[in-house]
């Protein structure tokens, strides 16, 4: 329990594993001891789930799986929307569960694709770009215009070419 309880990964170490077991009661929590011993079964997230009945009930039909919640993350108060991970240990008869934030994944997701998209080339050498609404370049092959904003750039002929962009994609 120490060992599990000490271990911590993901963006500023905040993704950690608890366990609970079946009934369900939380058998260890490290970021919210006050619930280590407590009977789960009437916990709700923020929106009426039942979280930990309902990784009972998958960990008992299935041995594993998902389960989506609310949870806030360490340090803060507000629950937001969790996907987690949790599986049955038999022969201790824990369910043992770690979960990501779907808000971080949103993040690392979108951070993926923009290095894709901004490294794609096609056969003739022109590239893609993204720049968002306010007119700030989000990826481009050319590493110093991103984070910047590019609205008031021109083309060859004097034309706000991202302005227009922008204008026709609202």
């Amino acid at each position: 329990l120490t060992t599990i309880s000490n271990m911590r990964f993901g963006e500023n170490n905040q993704g950690y594993f608890w366990i609970n077991n079946s009934k369900p009661q939380m058998v260890m929590h490290p970021i919210k001891p006050n619930l280590n011993g407590k009977d789960l079964s009437n916990f709700k997230d923020k929106k009426g789930n039942y979280l930990f009945n309902e990784m009972a009930k998958i960990c008992k039909e299935k041995g594993e799986g998902m389960v989506v919640y609310y949870w806030p993350k360490p340090g803060e108060k507000e629950p937001k929307l969790k996907v987690s991970y949790v599986k049955l240990i038999p022969e201790l008869k824990w369910i043992i569960g770690t979960g990501e934030w779907v808000e971080d994944i949103t993040r690392q997701m979108q951070q993926h694709a923009l290095t894709q998209i901004s490294s794609l080339r096609l056969s003739d050498g022109n590239y893609f770009w993204i720049n968002d609404l306010n007119g700030y370049m989000l990826a481009h092959p050319n590493k110093k215009l991103v984070g910047k904003y590019v609205a008031e750039l021109k083309d060859t002929r004097g034309k706000k070419m991202i302005q227009e962009m922008i204008e026709i994609c609202k």
